[in-house]
């Protein structure tokens, strides 16, 4: 009898272990769902705002989009700092931070952070960057973002590779 309590109680703590194990498992996945969806509302406005301020310095007539942008952004940063670690929120702290500068300026105004050494659209550009690897690095994906590439390198490689593939691969 002993012998029969004891492996029911070694099965009833080993369903226990796995259902707990399981429920941290779930969860966990829909955190990084959010974290994702979180990051791309962010991305995706932000672009969107640099799209609509048209480029380095340049002013627009037009604020309703922008402003509507730079609303979107705003909710996924909000997002952002309720489902990611400190890095990822610091990293998009940093991103509205340049593109409301980027608004003022594409807008008429003046940088409302002169302070910094670089125009108001680099920064923003390589704030979004670091939000992107950030974002990479708590999902837990290998390696950084490629930002910009060179299409022709690019193609070179894709050439080659294309070339000296065997026929039958290439249909």
């Amino acid at each position: 009898m002993g012998a029969f309590l004891g492996a029911a109680l070694s099965v009833l703590v080993s369903e226990v272990i796995k259902f707990f194990i399981g429920r941290r498992s779930k969860r966990d996945a829909l955190r990084l769902d959010r974290l994702t969806e979180a990051a791309l509302d962010v991305t995706g406005a932000a672009r969107t705002m640099l799209h609509l301020a048209g480029g380095k310095g340049k002013k627009i007539s037009a604020a309703e989009p922008l402003m509507e942008a730079q609303k979107t952004l705003r909710v996924g940063v909000d997002h952002l700092q309720m489902v990611a670690g400190p890095d990822v929120q610091a990293a998009a702290l940093l991103v509205r931070h340049h593109l409301y500068a980027v608004r003022v300026v594409s807008l008429g105004g003046a940088d409302p952070h002169p302070n910094h050494a670089w125009p108001p659209y680099e920064r923003s550009e390589a704030a979004i960057e670091h939000l992107v690897d950030q974002v990479r690095t708590e999902l837990g994906v290998s390696g950084r973002a490629v930002a910009k590439t060179d299409p022709y390198e690019l193609t070179r490689y894709v050439m080659a590779r294309r070339r000296s593939a065997p026929k039958a691969l290439l249909g």
